[in-house]
């Protein structure tokens, strides 16, 4: 007889398991997008990031002494193939595991939010490109395979007509 691992639901609750009521609320409220080509400078640290969304963003941390509830303060910056855009940021480190760290973005003014925007439009852009590219080689990939495929059909037949003609002769009327 299997045993049954079931939790019961009363366990998973909040307050059972330690949970404050900040961290459960804290959800990803907003599509995230992964940002390859973009960095948070801190100071004079560049920490790699590897997603980012309106509420915040997930970066690459090895400081030790960083701390959940830490506020800090930077630039977030992406480099595209065409240009590069930076914003400010006030951010709260709210998670942190596995050297990677999420910031939740504090009030972020109009001209930096645009400057947000104006990231993830770039990001996607890219990404869109990269995708039709991939694509666009792919479909001559394909081209070249049915093109190489009908050249072998053609030769066959070719060959075939050539060894009827050796083995039968040309019949005349």
């Amino acid at each position: 007889m299997a045993a049954n691992n079931a939790v019961e639901p009363d366990t998973l609750k909040p307050e059972k398991i330690g949970l404050t009521a900040r961290v459960v609320n804290e959800r990803r409220r907003t599509f995230r997008l992964p940002a390859d080509d973009t960095v948070a400078l801190m100071g004079e640290t560049e920490l790699p990031v590897f997603d980012l969304s309106l509420g915040g963003f997930r970066a690459k941390v090895e400081d030790p002494s960083v701390q959940i509830g830490d506020m800090m303060t930077g630039q977030l910056i992406w480099r595209g193939r065409s240009q590069a855009v930076s914003m400010r940021f006030q951010a709260q480190l709210m998670r942190l595991e596995g050297g990677q760290a999420g910031f939740s973005f504090d009030e972020i003014a109009a001209t930096e939010m645009d400057m947000l925007l104006r990231i993830m439009t770039g990001i996607e852009a890219e990404r869109i490109t990269r995708i039709e590219s991939l694509q666009d080689a792919e479909d001559r990939r394909v081209r070249t395979q049915r093109m190489m495929l009908g050249g072998v059909i053609v030769a066959f037949l070719v060959i075939l007509g050539l060894i009827g003609l050796w083995q039968f002769g040309v019949m005349a009327p």
